[in-house]
């Protein structure tokens, strides 16, 4: 009895594949998606930060360079906010933010999540495009 199969031979290549991918990705393009998931972080956090006087607000700062992003908070006792300690009600998490004052409540770590979709939708939506549409 006669076997049956098939072969694929293909002279495009996998390394071919990240070549074609690296030289239609410009860095120019994916640094500016760096820069929005940075500014949405941002935004969020500044939202959700905690107001008494204002001074934790005031020293949320984003810095964005080639290829990083970075987010924090200056004032000495963020991380008591943004992580709690002892004795301390909860006021929410970081997949779910409230305004919460009276309490230990994330705002940074909810802007860096959203900020991390942002960048993963926009790769997604490339390759996808990138995919279909080809070269």
């Amino acid at each position: 009895m006669g076997q049956v199969g098939f072969g694929i031979t293909s002279k495009y290549t996998l390394e071919q594949f990240h070549k074609d991918i690296n030289a239609a990705l410009s860095q120019a393009k994916f640094q500016r998606w760096l820069q929005e998931a940075g500014e949405i972080a941002y935004q969020i956090a500044y939202r959700l930060v905690p107001v008494d006087t204002g001074w934790m607000k005031g020293q949320l700062k984003l810095e964005v360079t080639t290829g990083h992003v970075s987010l924090e908070c200056l004032a000495s006792y963020a991380s008591f906010h943004e992580y709690g300690w002892v004795c301390e009600s909860f006021g929410g998490d970081p997949n779910n933010p409230i305004k919460y004052k009276g309490g230990y409540r994330p705002f940074i770590r909810p802007g860096i999540i959203e900020g991390e979709k942002y960048l993963q939708r926009q790769i997604d939506n490339w390759i996808k495009k990138y995919l279909k549409y080809g070269k």
